[in-house]
């Protein structure tokens, strides 16, 4: 039982990291967007 809950923690934890990755990007990418537009 506590393996299964080993692996839902790790996998959560990689869920969250990719998460805060594409945040990242996507607010990159809007910022650069709107910088454009602002030019």
């Amino acid at each position: 039982m506590s393996k299964k809950i080993e692996v839902a923690s790790s996998y959560l934890a990689e869920a969250k990291d990719s998460l805060k990755l594409y945040n990242t990007t996507l607010s990159e990418n809007v910022t650069k967007e709107i910088s454009k537009e602002l030019k």
